[in-house]
């Protein structure tokens, strides 16, 4: 336990830096993971009361925990008003081939966005209070209140629960052009995860998704925090 203790601290200076940090940790069970998140900060568990959530296939529908295949880029727990801060993926499994990591700091997706948005009025909409995104149907259903996609140094973004039911056309250009910056950028960085290998996000201004991939055995196990400790 000592040595996870050890990476994860050095992971967590990483992450004040840059958004984002790999390191290798060691569990022997799911239990173990579960201690030692309790250990290092202060886990969510208030999507169906699980701290530890496991990112595996199930089938060919759901939330990008549950299938196979590509997730865009985006930050977690948009269909709550309060995202969690943080994120930690560690992988039990990785696939075969395929299933990397990606990671974008919104700082370097600023200047891809002033290619998009031309000078005209996408920025300030962005920032406006005025977006909301569904929340699944496990979760309680219903949109989120509005918020802004860029708020200060921060971001939230998902595309695909994205709520455009009411939006005028210059929201949906906003939207279209922020898409486009976010899907085109060419500071996305890839990540090959191996087994024992975490990713530590911070999900205040880092997107993060993943390529394609079929293996049916790759897992992944997440846990979000409301605080990690220092």
């Amino acid at each position: 336990m000592r040595r996870n203790l050890v990476a994860f601290a050095a992971a967590r200076a990483s992450c004040e830096a840059r958004g984002f940090a790999v390191t290798q940790l060691d569990f022997t069970s799911s239990a173990d993971l579960h201690a030692f998140a309790h250990l290092v900060g202060r886990p969510s568990s208030r999507d169906r009361n699980r701290a530890v959530w496991s990112v595996r296939p199930r089938g060919s529908m759901g939330k990008f925990s549950m299938r196979a295949g590509p997730a865009d880029l985006h930050t977690d727990s948009t269909y709550h008003d309060r995202p969690e801060p943080f994120v930690l993926l560690y992988v039990e499994r990785p696939a075969a081939h395929g299933g990397e990591s990606l990671v974008l700091h919104v700082d370097d997706l600023r200047a891809d966005l002033d290619d998009a948005q031309a000078a005209d009025d996408t920025e300030p909409l962005l920032r406006a209070p005025i977006w909301r995104w569904q929340r699944p149907p496990a979760f309680g259903g219903g949109p989120t209140s509005g918020h802004p996609v860029l708020d200060g140094s921060g971001v939230r973004w998902r595309s695909d629960n994205l709520v455009m039911d009411g939006a005028d056309d210059s929201q949906r250009r906003a939207a279209s052009r922020f898409a486009f910056a976010v899907e085109n950028s060419r500071a996305v960085q890839t990540l090959r995860l191996d087994r024992g290998d975490a990713l530590l996000i911070d999900n205040r201004c880092v997107l993060h998704g993943r390529t394609e991939f079929a293996d049916p055995t790759r897992l992944l196990h997440r846990i979000r925090f409301w605080e990690i400790s220092r």
